[in-house]
């Protein structure tokens, strides 16, 4: 874990190659962990899906944050349910610090 937190400060490094360092400690010392792929979600993995696609319809906008408020998950998983929206079609793409717009109504 030192070799990991000694790698944060250092702003010219990459999220990439945080990532790859962290797994390398992580391998070195043992650590078994899964990999977690980016993009291509299964709306299946995820059982508050269907709940959040309710709550976008309703209100017409959602966000990160609304999801974090209304459903109590951390960024994390609310950006991934973000994610899984925009990849099923139901919000648009991301505009700044507003909130998406849903493109399918009622």
């Amino acid at each position: 874990m030192k070799k990991y937190l000694e790698i944060l400060p250092d702003g010219n490094i990459s999220s990439e190659e945080v990532h790859e360092a962290a797994k390398k400690i992580l391998v070195e010392k043992g650590i078994q962990f899964n990999e977690v792929e980016t993009g291509n979600y299964d709306i299946d993995s995820d059982y508050l899906f269907d709940e959040v696609k309710k709550h976008a319809i309703s209100s017409g906008k959602i966000s990160t944050a609304m999801l974090q408020r209304v459903f109590k998950v951390g960024y994390s998983r609310a950006a991934r349910l973000i994610d899984m929206l925009e990849d099923a079609g139901i919000v648009g793409e991301a505009d700044g610090a507003r909130p998406r717009k849903v493109l399918i109504e009622k």
